[in-house]
């Protein structure tokens, strides 16, 4: 069994498309930076490497936030492996979700610009592009996925149990 899909098609099978497959990756690296974020976030609201007289109280806005992060987080990391592996029925919807987020960090940077510093609203660029690039690269590469992701499913279905 291998872990992904194989680029080498036969003379009847199509090949895995690339753009699908960098989409899966910038997807794999969002999550994971999510989540790797949110450790740091939940350290400090459970008082976890403050000073010994600093309020150790955890505020439950902070905690659902961590939480919050640490979904989204995973879906991505979830959706972009999937991706790299063929595993998902259709590129519209991790695309359409790429392109949503990318306009939910696009709104957290104008609510936050003027209170943020520059380092921050550089971070949210970089997101809202890497969504959107892996978007349009999912996108790009749809036909050629459902080409293959069908193919793939009935030359699963003919093999004998």
């Amino acid at each position: 069994m291998t872990a992904g899909p194989t680029s080498s098609p036969t003379p009847t099978s199509p090949i895995f498309p690339a753009s699908v497959r960098a989409a899966g990756i910038i997807w794999i690296v969002f999550g994971a930076g999510i989540l790797i974020n949110v450790i740091p976030v939940l350290l400090r609201t459970f008082g976890i490497g403050l000073d010994a007289d600093a309020d150790k109280t955890a505020p439950i806005g902070p905690i659902l936030q961590g939480l919050f992060q640490a979904v989204i987080g995973g879906f991505f990391l979830y959706e972009g492996i999937a991706s790299c592996r063929g595993a998902i029925p259709s590129t519209v919807g991790v695309a359409s979700g790429s392109f949503l987020f990318a306009l939910v960090y696009v709104a957290f940077g104008i609510l936050e610009a003027e209170a943020r510093q520059g380092y921050y609203l550089v971070m949210i660029f970089v997101l809202v592009v890497g969504l959107l690039v892996a978007g349009v690269l999912a996108l790009a590469g749809r036909a050629e996925y459902d080409n293959w992701y069908t193919t793939r499913r009935r030359q699963r279905e003919k093999r004998p149990s």
